[in-house]
């Protein structure tokens, strides 16, 4: 059952650092802009950390993919994670309302309790494949003996997890269009009154 659940959080986190890091890398210019908002790094420090900070979460997701030095790079991500969920934490003490760029500008909604929540059950699936990295669909580890799980059990994951991150992201973008059709509407009753 772990390496079920385990290969799973592989995945998710695999998809996740390579939307992210790739949305990221399309604007670096605009990125280092949504950083520089965050207010936790030196100013100078916003350029240099938005051209390499995909790189590294493309490369952490890519890996992970992979299934090559699963232990290392759950860690890699896990770092990550506590690093962006103390700079969200910051902002929300205080009292900053900013758009998170977590997946890039324009993406990843406004930082909030949402956005804590999800690094949370990020930082959890790091923990678990750090923990108990798994052999299927991975490069690295030799298979496992008997009870372990099988090359198309391992796929059969990997499918269902690539399904239930889309349809996470697709309820994530219909909330954020629905909360910009309701500003515009708003603003255009305002505007006619």
């Amino acid at each position: 059952m772990i390496e079920v659940v385990s290969l799973a959080a592989r995945f998710a986190l695999a998809q996740v650092f390579l939307l992210a890091g790739l949305s990221k890398a399309s604007a670096p210019e605009r990125f280092a802009q949504t950083l520089g908002t965050y207010h936790v790094l030196p100013e100078r420090w916003a350029r240099p950390v938005a051209l390499w900070l995909p790189r590294i979460e493309v490369t952490s997701g890519l890996l992970l993919a992979l299934g090559l030095a699963q232990a290392l790079f759950a860690g890699a991500v896990f770092l990550l994670l506590v690093a962006f969920t103390g700079a969200i934490l910051v902002n929300l003490v205080r009292g900053v309302e900013m758009e998170c760029g977590c997946f890039g500008v324009g993406r990843g909604g406004r930082i909030g309790p949402p956005s804590i929540a999800r690094n949370i059950i990020l930082i959890a699936a790091a923990i678990v494949v750090a923990k108990w990295p798994t052999s299927v669909l991975a490069i690295d580890l030799p298979s496992r003996v008997e009870g372990s799980l099988r090359t198309a059990e391992g796929l059969a994951v990997v499918f269902s997890t690539t399904i239930a991150m889309t349809l996470i992201l697709l309820l994530q973008e219909a909330l954020q269009l629905r909360r910009t059709v309701a500003a515009v509407g708003e603003r255009t009753r305002g505007d006619t009154s």
